[in-house]
C-alpha cells in the first residue's frame, strides 16, 4: 500500500513539474506588433504594412499569433535547450510538421513595455517588435 501511494505521489509530482508556469508576471496579455527588422527583408512598420499582428501570451506557457484578428499560429513557451539559448524563454510552433522550427526567443523589456522576438535557432531571420496595447 505504501509503495502504491509513493508511486502516485511521484507521478503526480512529475506531472506538476512539467506544467510549471514559465511566463513571468507582466508578460501575459495582448501585445501589438509595430515593426519587423532584419532577415532578408527590409524594415516593415505596422503603420504602413496594410495588416495588423497581435500576440496573446497566456500564463499556461502558450501564445497565439493573430494577423488581422485571425489566429495564424499557436506556440508553446519553454526554456531554450541549446548551449547558446539555454535558460532563455522561447516560443515554438505547436503541431509543426516542417523540418526545422526556428522558434522565437522572448526578450521582454518591462521598463519600455516592449517585446522583441528574434529567432531562437536560425540565422537571417527577422526580429519582430511588439508593444502593449
Amino acid at each position: 500500500m505504501k509503495f502504491t501511494v509513493l508511486l502516485i505521489v511521484l507521478f503526480a509530482g512529475c506531472s506538476l513539474f512539467e506544467n510549471e508556469q514559465l511566463v513571468p508576471e507582466g508578460l501575459e496579455g495582448d501585445w501589438t506588433w509595430y515593426r519587423t527588422v532584419g532577415g532578408w527583408g527590409q524594415v516593415v512598420d505596422a503603420d504602413t504594412a496594410g495588416y495588423t499582428m497581435t500576440l496573446k501570451i497566456y500564463s499556461q506557457n502558450e501564445a497565439h499569433w493573430f494577423t488581422n484578428d485571425s489566429l495564424v499560429q499557436k506556440y508553446t513557451i519553454r526554456e531554450g535547450d541549446h548551449d547558446w539559448n539555454e535558460g532563455e524563454l522561447a516560443m515554438y510552433r505547436q503541431n509543426y510538421e516542417g523540418e526545422t522550427d526556428c522558434g522565437l526567443l522572448i526578450q521582454y523589456k518591462p521598463k519600455i513595455r516592449e517585446l522583441q522576438l528574434p529567432t531562437a535557432l536560425c540565422t537571417d531571420s527577422p526580429t519582430y517588435y511588439f508593444s502593449r496595447k
